[in-house]
């Protein structure tokens, strides 16, 4: 549905196609370019639940900017892809510069420190071997 609509993506110059949806188990990622509205995207995935039954889960979403510094910062300011458009929701989280947002394992953003994000992580994981936290069952 989503590719088929309204949502016209993510491309840059080196891209050969389009990004628009990434989808893994019960994770979506969707791509929004600056002219896309996402009320719009928001409409597409209630008939999407409504058809397949599904439960999207929007308070987990979370929006980090792409684009220009200006571009970033407007968004982030205004709440809104395109000046047009209304502001996205306040319950939805868009990731300010320095601000990892976790896609997939991965943590993404403007600006975040990936060493500080894994050496956070790594940190966890060797005070649960020293605390004894390190069976590892079948």
């Amino acid at each position: 549905m989503i590719r088929i609509s309204c949502i016209k993506g993510y491309k840059t110059p080196t891209m050969n196609n389009r990004a628009v949806v990434a989808m893994f188990a019960d994770d979506t990622t969707v791509f929004l370019s600056h002219n896309n509205n996402f009320h719009a995207l928001n409409m597409i995935l209630n008939y999407w639940c409504i058809a397949s039954e599904a439960k999207f889960n929007i308070d987990k979403t979370e929006i980090i900017p792409i684009g220009s510094p200006e571009h970033c910062t407007r968004i982030i300011e205004t709440r809104k892809l395109h000046p047009l458009h209304n502001p996205i929701p306040r319950n939805i989280q868009v990731a300010k510069n320095r601000m990892a947002v976790r896609i997939l394992g991965a943590w993404l953003g403007n600006k975040v420190n990936q060493a500080t994000v894994w050496s956070t992580i790594i940190d966890q994981i060797k005070n649960n071997f020293q605390n004894g936290n390190n069976h590892i069952h079948p």
